[in-house]
This record gives C-alpha cells, sequence and structure tokens, in this order.
C-alpha cells in the first residue's frame, strides 16, 4: 500500500480515536465489476474494500476527476448485512474524504432506505434537486457536501 494511503489511514485514526477498531480502505482492482466494464477503465475511478480488524465488511467506489470544479461522487457504498450500525460506513466516507478531499461531494440514494438518508445528512450532505419517482416504493434523492 502507498505510503500516503497509511499515512491517511493513521491520520484519520487518530483524529477518531480509533483504539479498539482499525478500519481500513484498501484499494483493490475492482474485483466486483467485470474487467471490461466501462467503469473500471476509468482513470478517475477508485474501488476500496472497507477493512475492519482485518476482515473485509463492505466496499465503497469513488469516482474522483482531480478536477475541483468537478464533484467527486460515492456510488456506490455498502456495507454487509452482518457489520451494519457499527459506523463503518460513516468512517470509510470519512476516509475516502481524506484521501480524496473533504470539499465537493456528490451521492444519491433511495428515499425508502432511511438509515441511508439519515447516515449521508448526518455528515453534512444536503438534499438538492427534484426527487426521481423510479415507482411507487422507489424515489432516488440527491445530496451533495460543499
Amino acid at each position: 500500500m502507498p505510503k500516503a494511503v497509511r499515512w491517511h489511514q493513521k491520520q484519520l485514526q487518530l483524529c477518531l480515536g480509533f483504539h479498539v477498531q482499525k478500519i481500513t480502505l484498501q484499494k483493490t482492482v475492482a474485483s466486483m465489476v467485470s474487467p471490461k466494464s466501462p467503469m473500471v477503465q476509468k482513470s478517475y475511478t477508485y474501488y476500496y474494500f472497507i477493512e475492519v480488524d482485518g476482515t473485509i465488511v463492505g466496499a465503497i467506489r469513488v469516482v474522483d476527476r482531480k478536477d475541483d470544479s468537478i464533484a467527486k461522487r460515492i456510488s456506490p457504498i455498502f456495507i454487509m448485512k452482518e457489520y451494519r450500525g457499527h459506523g463503518y460506513a460513516q468512517r470509510a466516507i470519512q476516509l475516502a474524504e481524506v484521501i480524496h478531499g473533504v470539499s465537493n461531494w456528490e451521492l444519491d440514494t433511495i428515499l425508502q432506505e432511511k438509515a441511508n438518508c439519515y447516515l449521508y445528512e448526518k455528515m453534512e450532505y444536503r438534499q438538492t434537486g427534484l426527487p426521481k419517482v423510479i415507482n411507487e416504493r422507489m424515489t432516488i434523492i440527491f445530496y451533495h457536501k460543499d
């Protein structure tokens, strides 16, 4: 792992007081997606496994074009069901923000997924634009963080 990423991990651990659990983002070569997928072939797409105490508990994809005029994007992030509710998604997003920069982020989620909405709003993401109704049980909402 590059020294810069290890430094970011240590910095985040110190800032958040991770004395019991070590959470890291392990950069991966998009093993979740076909290597021929257009998402994998883009140089501005970063895939990370979310690892806690040596166990992979989820993954996050960050789109970062390294251009301050274009928002960075989280799409998707997931935590395996048995590991939800422990703050791992929040810590992973914080670490992604340390690695890729803390400002100008966007994401979207399903309005009916209340835990997702709560997490993003707690992390200072604000709803933008109009919701997009997919069907009677699914509405997509959009978030931005300055």
